[in-house]
């Protein structure tokens, strides 16, 4: 069993190279659950809505795993715990022990080097750098092993595939 994630800051491309991920390797794909929750009308108004996302999301992460031996996340639980950090302060100390024990196998941190795009769930079109920082700080701080993916358009997807494909290699 094997957990990709695929992670960054709003709009740096995570849900669409998770998803062609998911396809050229033939693993299961896992969407971003707070994506759905908000969608259906969902409001996130504490860190503990925070957990319950977050909880909800590993339940997705477990039932593909069921399905499938390596399974692609768009997003996870760091997603949630700056989320917190950012507009809840302090970080609810469940989400942070849920981001102790919920481990992924391989991570790759998207930078936002592409356009931003406009979505009514996103928020941050001028502050995606500083929040990439924060994830990548927060990746070094608790010692998990992490690629970049850079680049435009199919060079991105390339770069993916080649990472992943070297992940897959060494296990």
């Amino acid at each position: 069993m094997r957990k990709i994630s695929i992670t960054g800051p709003e709009s740096s491309g995570k849900t669409t190279l998770a998803l062609e991920m998911a396809r050229f390797f033939s693993f299961a794909y896992v969407p971003e659950f707070s994506r759905e929750f908000l969608r259906s009308g969902g409001k996130i108004s504490s860190g503990k809505d925070l957990v319950s996302i977050a909880k909800n999301q590993i339940e997705s992460e477990n039932r593909a795993m069921q399905t499938s031996d390596t399974i692609i996340c768009d997003t996870d639980i760091l997603v949630l715990k700056i989320w917190n950090q950012e507009r809840f302060m302090p970080v609810h100390p469940a989400l942070k022990a849920l981001l102790k024990h919920h481990n992924y196998d391989y991570i790759l941190l998207c930078v936002p080097d592409i356009l931003w795009e406009p979505d009514p769930l996103r928020e941050n079109p001028t502050d995606r750098e500083r929040l990439f920082d924060l994830y990548e700080k927060n990746l070094h701080e608790n010692h998990i092993q992490f690629d970049l993916i850079t680049g435009q358009g199919p060079s991105r997807s390339e770069l993916a595939k080649k990472l992943i494909s070297r992940y897959l290699q060494r296990d």
